[in-house]
């Protein structure tokens, strides 16, 4: 996939996030258990962390580091419980921006990526361990939209 088409899917994924929180009252962003054990914010916590750890990876991968020294050793759980944790007297607005300000950094990191080092066969590929198409897809793309079709869910509850 080309860079641009990268960038016009998560401009996609991201507005279509957007427009499905911007249907929220803001006092239902912390209602509790309203995603399994989450609020929407809490999950916009945890969204956030794995925007930053995608940047984290991809600009060490792309610097031709090894992702075994910066990758968090411990568990998704335990990983996501201090993201939640570590938002938990933020506002939901400073957690939005947050968020807003992560897909801002994803788009400058791609931006500022070759477009040979996009492709399967690249070293930047290499080194996140398969395609960099796959590794945003996992890490972003899809993630938004599984997490923004919970919330639509949850909306129609």
């Amino acid at each position: 996939m080309s860079k641009a088409a990268i960038l016009n899917q998560l401009a996609i994924e991201f507005e279509l996030f957007e427009t499905t929180l911007a249907r929220i009252p803001r006092e239902r962003l912390t209602e509790a258990q309203a995603i399994g054990a989450w609020s929407v914010k809490d999950l916009i916590a945890h969204l956030t962390y794995w925007n930053q750890d995608f940047i984290r990876e991809v600009d060490a991968a792309d610097r031709g580091e090894s992702l075994e020294g910066i990758r968090d050793p411990r568990s998704d759980d335990e990983i996501n419980a201090e993201a939640v944790a570590h938002s938990s007297a933020q506002s939901p607005e400073t957690v939005i921006a947050a968020f807003e300000h992560s897909f801002q950094e994803i788009v400058s990191l791609i931006d500022q990526l070759e477009e040979s080092a996009l492709a399967d066969d690249s070293a930047l590929s290499a080194h996140l361990h398969g395609s960099f198409n796959g590794f945003i897809k996992n890490y972003v793309t899809d993630h938004w939209s599984e997490h923004r079709e919970e919330i639509e869910h949850w909306i129609l509850g």
